[in-house]
């Protein structure tokens, strides 16, 4: 066993069995029908590789929603796309949920989301440092406040 097969838990549930062979084997037509027949094996299916990608996919979607910032949204959206080893069903639904079609493959996004990564990180740094210098210059007891943009 490959701890439950990725079908629901293998506690007998409705995902267990020959139900979960079928609905593997269903994923896997229904892959190929997509036009995904270079990618799709049947031994990924089967033996549950597949659903457990997904399942994982589904879960980094999530922790993609509820990113506390910029910067841990793009970190994790790059290792999310850094996941993505070759074209896939799960790269056509993060095009489709970023907005982008077919013409921007893996490597594109992926270049992307290292690009927006570092733009982020570094207007953060930079931020960081701007409030620094600016807690220290007007910190002393009688100096000049910062102008007030109101």
């Amino acid at each position: 066993g490959e701890g439950g097969g990725g079908g629901g838990g293998g506690g007998g549930g409705p995902c267990s069995g020959a139900s979960a062979l079928f609905f593997r084997l269903g994923s896997w037509t229904e892959t190929r029908a997509e036009g995904y027949q270079g990618t799709s094996d049947l031994c990924s299916f089967v033996g549950g590789r597949a659903v457990r990608n997904r399942r994982r996919f589904l879960l980094d979607l999530i922790r993609l929603r509820e990113a506390s910032s910029a910067l841990q949204f793009a970190s994790r959206l790059h290792a999310l796309v850094g996941s993505l080893a070759h074209p896939c069903l799960r790269l056509r639904l993060l095009q489709s949920v970023l907005g982008l079609d077919a013409r921007f493959a893996r490597d594109i996004v992926y270049g992307v989301t290292c690009l927006a990564y570092d733009a982020i990180e570094a207007d953060t740094r930079v931020s960081a440092a701007a409030r620094s210098w600016a807690e220290r210059e007007f910190s002393h007891k009688g100096a000049r406040q910062p102008p007030s943009h109101a």
